[in-house]
């Protein structure tokens, strides 16, 4: 039996009993270290590809428990272990995200969630660049510092949400030049990029309002570049002149952030595409 139990700060009492009692615990050395789990019993996760096989190797009569952050459902384990076949039951305790949206006072059911854990940083700042409500579950090098200096060109504000749920918890509003000079980011963390000039909506789905206008009207080029590419959210594009902004303009009704050079000559980063007029690069 495998058994995945959230972690937010504190382990419930079932968790203490049954992490006594499994054959194995698999979990961060922190949650481990908590729990007082012999070195006999433990599994530190770093890399889920050392971890799981492991946990598929101890047999179906074996009582393992899982430990991950807030709940193991979202960006979590749950998916590469169920990838692998494994049957489980899941004890979640609140995200990290939701975590953080509370401890900031902030509504979320308007919000984007984006992961850039381990992950590339560019889409994850691509979203922030096209959306003004984001949760980016971050790592120890993609963290506040990387997002301020790559929506540097942009007015954001940050919420620093730092160890949620722990003794130690910090929650910090930060604008983009005082999130760059940090030097004392704590692990793990969840920061939250807003636009100050966003209006709140009540809307009927999870996630930022999609636009409700029509597509914009565009010539035959433009719509050609577009459908070769496709750009949708988790995209950049830069764009100049007439055809370019066309591209952008329905790129932008797909999700995909947009830069216009002719407004913004020298923005951070690096895009997905670039459209000079009708020249893609």
């Amino acid at each position: 039996m495998i058994r995945v139990h959230g972690y937010l700060g504190q382990s419930s009492q079932a968790l203490r009993d049954e992490a006594a009692t499994a054959n194995l615990v698999v979990g961060g050395r922190r949650h481990l270290d908590a729990l007082e789990v012999p070195e006999e019993r433990r599994i530190v996760l770093g890399a889920l590809s050392t971890a799981v096989p492991k946990i598929v190797e101890a047999g179906d009569d074996a009582r393992i428990v899982v430990i991950a952050s807030g709940d193991p459902g979202l960006f979590g384990i749950v998916r590469r272990l169920r990838a692998a076949g494994l049957d489980l039951e899941v004890v979640p305790e609140p995200s990290s995200v939701a975590a953080a949206f509370a401890a900031a006072g902030l509504p979320w059911d308007d919000a984007e969630v984006v992961s850039v854990h381990g992950r590339d940083l560019a889409p994850g700042l691509a979203v922030c660049r096209a959306w003004g409500k984001v949760a980016v579950m971050t790592g120890p090098d993609q963290g506040i510092r990387e997002l301020a200096a790559g929506l540097a060109d942009l007015r954001r504000t940050y919420w620093l949400c730092e160890r949620l749920g722990e003794t130690d918890q910090r929650v910090r509003l930060l604008t983009g030049a005082e999130a760059l000079e940090l030097d004392d980011i704590a692990q793990p963390n969840v920061v939250l990029v807003l636009d100050p000039a966003l209006t709140g909506s009540v809307g009927w789905r999870l996630g930022a309002p999609r636009p409700e206008a029509p597509l914009p009207q565009v010539d035959d080029e433009a719509a050609r570049i577009f459908c070769r590419l496709l750009p949708r959210l988790g995209d950049t594009l830069w764009v100049r002149g007439g055809t370019g902004r066309q591209v952008g303009e329905l790129a932008r009704h797909n999700g995909a952030a947009v830069v216009d050079l002719d407004e913004n000559p020298t923005p951070p980063g690096t895009p997905t595409w670039t459209i000079d007029e009708g020249v893609l690069s």
